[in-house]
């Protein structure tokens, strides 16, 4: 029997790597912009959409795996914040459709570059086929997850 050393159990470090990086990630737009880790989630899931389309909640919670109440108060700061609005389903009453304001695409276009660059600083010990094998290893942890389709890989 293999004895489990936490520090190199692969479960254990993409969950504190991810921590981590969601951290870093988050002191650049709570400082500069004004939003905490579950309104970014919320922003950048509705920024993927076409500027016409809309999406759930339910939706966001499963794209970001964040829970459900924590996706409902976010979406309600980002209502009073005027960054996204909600409307009722034409197909289900019950639920009900995000979509960003102009003010809210508007905040995406500032966020996008600077979390970016963020993100550049992050992986810039990585020479480029790190970062090549890394994005593939990711690509095929998520669809063997079930995160993501063949056709999104």
């Amino acid at each position: 029997m293999t004895e489990l050393e936490l520090t190199k159990f692969i479960p254990f470090r993409l969950n504190r790597l991810a921590a981590e990086v969601s951290n870093k990630l988050a002191e650049v737009y709570t400082d500069r912009f004004g939003i905490d880790i579950v309104e970014w989630r919320i922003l950048v899931t509705l920024a993927a959409m076409k500027s016409k389309e809309s999406c759930s909640a339910q939706h966001i919670v499963q794209s970001t795996r964040t829970h459900k109440s924590r996706i409902s108060r976010g979406v309600n700061r980002m209502i009073e914040l005027d960054y996204v609005t909600r409307t009722e389903s034409r197909h289900d009453r019950r639920e009900a459709k995000l979509r960003l304001t102009a003010k809210g695409r508007a905040l995406h276009r500032k966020v996008a570059p600077v979390v970016l660059e963020q993100e550049r600083n992050i992986v810039s010990c990585l020479n480029e086929q790190e970062l090549q094998a890394f994005t593939q290893a990711l690509d095929k942890l998520e669809l063997s997850m079930g995160l993501v389709e063949q056709n999104e890989v």
